[in-house]
């Protein structure tokens, strides 16, 4: 009887590591591809920050909206606020979306080589990173469809493993 007993403690011991280890794999997974999507948004900064070299031919309307680009990208967001962060970068594409309409009719900007180039870059790094936003989403809903799943919902709360939320932004071509 005591085997019984003793092989029934193992059993138990065993189903919880294997429950922790998958909650830690899918979190680890997670931050993995947050790190993507902050990668590509620092990218996106850094080419931003290559635009004062051609701000000679920006008008002032040109020069004001990469004024708001600039104070947008500053701004001190928690990692963790999903929302915040999707939100502010929605804020800074619709300021770049402003600035590349108003630049079609600068004759400066629009045979500038540069920022041409520029938009270009631009463009390419939204891609990469509305890729790492899909899969950084899968994650998510796959991670908040295990919380919710009999036994695991049980596991999670012993764990204290919450839903995740989602990273929602719209880019602008």
């Amino acid at each position: 009887m005591n085997y019984y007993l003793l092989a029934l403690i193992i059993a138990l011991i065993i189903i919880v590591i294997l429950y922790y280890n998958k909650f830690v794999s899918i979190r680890n997974k997670i931050e993995e591809a947050w790190s993507s999507i902050d990668f590509q948004i620092n990218r996106k900064y850094e080419l931003i920050e290559t635009l004062t070299e051609i701000t000679g031919d920006f008008s002032e309307e040109e020069k004001l909206y990469l004024n708001q680009i600039s104070e947008l990208k500053h701004i001190d967001i928690d990692v963790n606020e999903m929302s915040k962060q999707s939100e502010n970068q929605q804020n800074i594409n619709a300021e770049l979306k402003k600035l590349f309409t108003t630049a079609e009719t600068n004759p400066k900007l629009k045979s500038n080589q540069n920022f041409i180039e520029f938009q270009k870059k631009i463009s390419q790094i939204e891609d990469e990173t509305q890729k790492s936003i899909r899969y950084y989403n899968a994650l998510v809903r796959d991670k908040n469809s295990m919380i919710e799943k009999f036994p695991n919902n049980i596991f999670a709360k012993i764990f204290n493993v919450y839903l995740s939320d989602y990273f929602n932004m719209q880019v602008s071509h």
